[in-house]
Parts: C-alpha cells; sequence; structure tokens
C-alpha cells in the first residue's frame, strides 16, 4: 500500500501516478511516500537493495529517509557542495536538531565568531557561566596559557570546577566528574563523522567527551547545534584567490552587547555622527590610511573610512569589485540615527543573506535607500528591518523574493512607509 504525502491518499496498490494528485514514478517515492507492503517485481524497477546483510545506504537530500535503518545524515550546510564532509547525529535528535536550525542561526567565519553568536541567544547564556579569573575550572582543565577561550561552562552545582567545558581556538577541553581530562583538537574533531548525545547531559564525538551541560536537554541540544555549525565551518572548501579577490565578504556589525549597536565597525566611532554611507569601488593604493580591515577573513580585502565635510559626515566602505553582505546582517546600519542616505551602488551583493532583522532600524532620519536590487530568496528573518525610519516614505521592494518560513513581524513598524 502506497500513501501519497502530498495528498494523503492512501490505498494505492499499484497505480505509479497518484490518482489524487498526479504524483508520478519520476518523482522520489522513497522520499515523498511511506510503503508498507511491496511487491517484488516493483522493488526491482524502483532499484531498492533486498539484501538485508547490506552495508550500503541511501541518504536523500535533506537527511529525512535512510535503509537499513542507518543513523540519519544531517547536512548543516546550505550549499553540501561547500563542505568535504557531513556531521552525522542521533536519529531520535535529528527532526529537532532541523527544525532549531531554521530558528537560528550559528553562522561565522572563526570558531570564536560562531560561539559568540550561540552565546547571543538569551537561553543559550547559563553555558558561559564561570569567571575566567581565579576559576576552579580553569585549573581542573589545566588549558595551556596561551589558549584563547571562547566558551567556559562549569557543569557542577556548586560551581567548584570537578565537571565541565571549554572551546579554545586550539580544541575543546572536557572533564566529567570522578573522569580524567580529555582533549579533543580542532584537526581530530574536523575529522569526526558522529556527535551523540549520552545519558541526556553528555556530548561526545567517538570515545571523546566534548561538553557537558545537566538538567536542560534543550540547552544540550543547542550545544549540539552550534559543535555542528563548527565542525562545518573546519571542513569548509577553500575560497580560491580569484574568487576572494572578485568578492569578498563584508564582516558582521552588530555585536556590541548593548541592544543597539553605537560605534562602526568596532571602532570608536559614533554611528549618530555619520550622515551618509555609500560603497565604492577602489583599490588598497587608493585607500586613505586611516581606512581599517571590514573583511569577514580580515584579508584586508574591504576598508571602511570617515570623511568629514560641512554638509556632513560621510562613511565610505570600499572594495575591488563589490562585496558580498555577510550571512548575518542583524543590526548592519542599525542606529545611524542621522544618515540620509545609502548608496549601495550595486556593490553589495545579498545573495548569501540568511538574517536581515533590525537591518536598518532606528534610522530616524533616512530618506533615501534602494534595496530594489536585495537579493532575499536566503532570508529567514526581516522582523523589524526597517522600524522606526520615521522619513523613509517610499521604498521599491517589488523584487523580495520570500522564503516560506520567513519573519516579517513589525519590519515597517513606526516607519514613514505605509503598506
Amino acid at each position: 500500500m502506497w500513501r501519497c504525502i502530498r495528498c494523503n491518499k492512501e490505498n494505492q496498490d499499484s497505480i505509479e501516478n497518484c490518482t489524487g494528485c498526479g504524483h508520478g514514478k519520476t518523482m522520489d517515492y522513497i522520499h515523498h511516500c511511506t510503503l508498507s507492503r511491496i511487491k517484488l517485481s516493483t522493488a526491482d524497477n524502483w532499484k531498492i537493495n533486498n539484501n538485508s546483510s547490506s552495508t550500503t545506504y541511501d541518504y536523500s537530500t535533506d537527511g529525512e529517509k535512510t535503509t537499513n535503518g542507518a543513523p540519519r545524515k544531517y547536512p548543516l550546510t546550505q550549499n553540501p557542495t561547500s563542505v568535504t564532509r557531513v556531521l552525522e547525529t542521533n536519529e531520535d535528535n535529528w527532526a529537532e536538531l532541523k527544525k532549531r536550525k531554521i530558528n537560528r542561526s550559528y553562522t561565522g567565519y572563526s570558531i570564536k565568531e560562531i560561539c559568540e553568536k550561540f552565546l547571543s541567544y538569551e537561553a543559550n547564556k547559563s553555558v558561559d557561566n564561570v569567571q575566567r579569573e581565579n576559576s576552579e575550572l580553569l585549573k581542573t582543565l589545566q588549558i595551556y596559557q596561551n589558549h584563547n577561550i571562547y566558551l567556559l561552562h562549569d557543569d557542577t552545582w556548586r560551581k567548584n570546577g570537578q565537571s565541565g567545558f571549554a572551546v579554545t581556538d586550539q580544541g575543546i577541553y572536557a572533564k566529567a566528574l570522578f573522569r580524567r581530562i580529555e582533549f579533543t583538537s580542532w584537526k581530530k574533531f574536523q575529522e569526526s563523522d558522529f556527535i551523540c548525545i549520552g545519558g541526556d547531559s553528555e556530548l561526545s564525538i567517538g570515545q571523546n567527551s566534548i561538553a557537558f551541560f545537566s538538567g536542560d536537554r534543550d540547552t544540550l541540544l543547542e550545544l549540539e547545534l552550534m559543535f555542528a555549525v563548527i565542525h562545518e565551518y573546519l571542513n569548509r572548501k577553500p575560497v580560491s584567490q580569484t574568487e576572494k579577490k572578485e568578492k569578498p565578504t563584508l564582516m558582521q556589525d552588530s555585536s556590541n552587547k548593548s541592544w543597539i549597536v553605537t560605534n562602526v565597525f568596532g571602532k570608536s566611532i559614533l554611528r549618530e555622527n555619520i550622515h551618509e554611507i555609500e560603497f565604492i569601488k577602489t583599490t588598497k593604493a587608493q585607500v586613505p590610511s586611516r581606512a581599517w580591515d571590514v573583511s569577514a577573513d580580515q584579508s584586508n580585502t574591504i576598508w571602511a573610512w570617515v570623511t568629514a565635510r560641512p554638509q556632513g559626515t560621510t562613511l565610505y566602505i570600499g572594495s575591488e569589485n563589490g562585496v558580498y553582505a555577510n550571512p548575518t546582517c542583524e543590526r548592519l546600519f542599525m542606529a545611524y540615527t542621522n544618515v540620509k542616505r545609502i548608496k549601495f551602488n550595486n556593490l553589495f551583493d545579498t545573495s548569501r543573506v540568511e538574517d536581515m532583522e533590525d537591518m536598518f532600524s532606528y534610522c530616524r532620519n533616512l530618506e533615501e535607500i534602494d534595496v530594489s536590487g536585495f537579493d532575499t530568496s536566503k532570508v529567514v528573518f526581516m522582523q523589524s528591518m526597517f522600524e522606526e525610519c520615521r522619513k523613509l516614505k517610499t521604498l521599491d521592494i517589488s523584487n523580495f523574493r520570500y522564503k516560506e518560513n520567513v519573519i516579517t513581524d513589525d519590519m515597517f513598524k513606526n516607519s514613514g512607509i505605509t503598506r
């Protein structure tokens, strides 16, 4: 008996095209239909292996179906061709992790950035719960002084340092109660194929424990997702020098701990002192000496500088041939309260962006901006994108293409735009 997932019509024993919706043999029935009984002739026709001893597995592109009861693969990259390895996870966790991935963006261009993004979510703040100075856990884990610590969690109730883990620039330190210290280098982690939860409080790869979090399975699943994203980052294919020169990626500029970002790309320049933002073509030899590197990978391929004139101060963002916007554009231009114009000049490619939350919010004097060329096909978060843009009266978003699960709450709240 076949049941078509698209229309839920059942009792289709021999008809290859669904009588309800016309879904046909040319589609992947392994993906779209569930099967309770099948003839051998049909099995041969669909190339299903009936040898139960076979060790070959057939994974669908999104990891939903397997044969022989193999663990489901969880592809954590938006572009599967961009990595060489895919980290597998427990079958029981697969659906939950996939759902969380839709609602979380832990992407980054370094392990430090991924950890910071993980900790930026309110529900995850309890993970990094140790004061670094005089920490008992630091002594227990015996972390080398030259290792930079990105995340440090003491999993004991009294915070006496007997159990916990640390994520550093060199690898992961972990210590369980009554067990020895375990260190997993990033190279070993990169070469791992499977991550699992043990005892509802421990994450491990192979024989190595990498994290502990007691009493909250939700947070443990968030940790599993963070480590999976780090695994994806470590296994990404290197960008060719030609591609890097052609179009580098702009850094993320929403790292301030306060809710409203106040400075400009990490410098002590206040956003409220900027009156215009413009993207321009330039070369390294042409940029002024006061310019600083704002490329995501710090490759010195995108530069920013400020020029003051009687009519106002302009923030220039220069590159040789345009830039890719960072996948996380959350709060990128937020609270430039005195900016009247933002000129992208077709040099700002948003095709990789997933998060535009608060991207232009609180630009209260913004009057002129052209976003008609924005590619929004991958964007999931658009809430409050133009909130409090009170002087912005017109906006061409006719070319915006929305994902099915896009969030647009308060996108134009208290703005001058009426829909």
